[in-house]
């Protein structure tokens, strides 16, 4: 698996598995990723099996975004005196 950040590669992972034609099975890489940049990231993963007869099954792609959330929050709230009428 590969992350990129534009045309620049900040996370790689490889993992060997056993795969039977045919069946897909769940992954799990060695370290996480943890992106610091807000942006827009790609990732690649792909196989390299020898002898694979169909090369263009062997990749998949997709993007996901890091984005920075300012949480905000009433501090205090002000009420009116009681002989004030607001209009």
């Amino acid at each position: 698996m590969d992350v990129y950040f534009g045309s620049n590669l900040v996370y790689t992972s490889t993992k060997s598995v056993t795969l039977n034609a045919e069946s897909s099975k769940e992954v799990f890489f060695d370290s996480a990723f943890k992106p610091s940049t807000v942006g827009i990231y790609s990732v690649k993963m792909y196989t390299q099996l020898g002898g694979d007869l169909n090369r263009g099954n062997d990749t998949s792609y997709f993007k996901f975004s890091v984005a920075k959330f300012y949480d905000i929050g009433v501090d205090s709230v002000y009420a009116p005196q009681e002989d004030v009428v607001v209009s």
